[in-house]
C-alpha cells in the first residue's frame, strides 16, 4: 500500500482537495501505513496531524515512518478503533479518509 502508485495518487489528491493549512488540526480516519499522515505533516508545520487505526500492523508501522514528527508533537497517533475515538484536546478542521469505507 505504501509504494503502490494507485494509492499514492489517490492520497495526493484527497490531500489537495483538503487544502491545507500549516496551523491546521486534521484527522485521518484508518491511517494505514502512515503515508499520508507523512505527507500531511509536511504541510501542517504548526498544527497537529491525528491518525486513528484499528490495526496494530498499520499502527506500528505508521509510527515508525512518522516518529520525528511524533516525538516533536506534530503527529499523534492512536491504535483504536473509530467508534472508540480518543479526545483530541483541539477541534478538527478537516477529517481524511482513504481506502477505508
Amino acid at each position: 500500500m505504501a509504494h503502490r502508485k494507485s494509492n499514492l495518487e489517490r492520497n495526493n489528491w484527497a490531500i489537495g482537495l483538503l487544502n491545507l493549512r500549516p496551523q491546521d488540526h486534521v484527522l485521518e480516519l484508518g491511517f494505514g501505513p502512515g503515508v499520508a499522515i507523512e505527507k500531511m505533516s509536511q504541510i501542517v508545520t504548526s498544527g497537529v496531524v491525528y491518525g486513528i487505526d484499528h490495526s496494530l500492523t498499520m499502527f506500528t508501522m505508521a509510527t515508525k515512518r512518522n516518529e520525528k514528527r511524533i516525538t516533536a508533537g506534530r503527529v499523534k497517533l492512536f491504535h483504536a478503533s473509530v467508534s472508540a475515538l480518543p479526545s483530541i484536546p483541539f477541534p478538527v478542521e478537516k477529517v481524511l479518509d482513504i481506502n477505508s469505507f
